[in-house]
């Protein structure tokens, strides 16, 4: 278990190094709002650049923390195609609630970001917390293929071990510390696993900005 997302993010970057001791050309790719605080401390630990990168989960009709997909923040599409059958879910439904989560990733992307960055050609290594069922990660992944990066890394503290081949088919490189058969949520594998709100990601995003200029 780890003490909060610091001391995960310590770890992480310490696995990182181990994993990449030569990679160049890098832009770490947070998954707000968790995964900002991880992000944050890998891109400090290298020196690289940090952004952010938002899906968001397709919730189910009348029960949207049921995810029934992910779209990523530039195009990326997964439908769990087992649920969205056994539920009956119409089309209509489906567009719909694309449609909603689009325009809150892009209430969220006016709202977090400093600056863009140009991906073709870079190493792109998406962060987060930690990985459930991995549709919205795969979905960033889906996603930012379209710029045309040198290659995609997943690093995240915590996956569940059944997750693993299905992230490793999408990314080109998974980095990882615990993989638990005994999976019910990410929250279990931290004693402090505090919500992190809009303000905290802006701040972070601010100072990292910062700091990166007064180097």
């Amino acid at each position: 278990m780890f003490k909060d997302r610091l001391e995960a993010a310590q770890l992480l970057s310490k696995k990182i190094k181990d994993t990449l001791p030569d990679i160049t050309d890098v832009i770490v790719l947070a998954i707000p709002r968790g995964g900002i605080v991880i992000g944050a401390q890998v891109a400090k630990f290298f020196g690289w650049d940090l952004d952010i990168t938002i899906p968001r989960k397709l919730g189910a009709p009348g029960n949207p923390e049921l995810a029934i997909g992910a779209i990523g923040e530039h195009g990326g599409l997964v439908i769990n195609e087992r649920a969205y059958k056994l539920l009956g879910i119409e089309k209509d439904y489906l567009d719909k609630v694309i449609e909603r989560e689009k325009r809150e990733i892009e209430r969220r992307s006016n709202l977090y970001r400093t600056k863009r960055f140009d991906y073709k050609g870079k190493n792109l290594i998406i962060v987060d917390d930690g990985i459930a069922t991995g549709s919205t990660v795969i979905a960033s992944i889906r996603g930012l293929r379209t710029f045309e990066p040198k290659s995609i890394i997943v690093a995240v503290p915590v996956l569940p071990y059944e997750t693993i081949d299905l992230i490793k088919k999408e990314a080109d490189i998974l980095i990882y510390l615990m993989a638990p058969k005994e999976f019910w949520a990410v929250g279990q594998f931290y004693a402090d696993f505090g919500e992190v709100k809009d303000e905290e990601v802006i701040k972070i995003l601010k100072e990292f900005s910062k700091d990166i200029k007064e180097r």
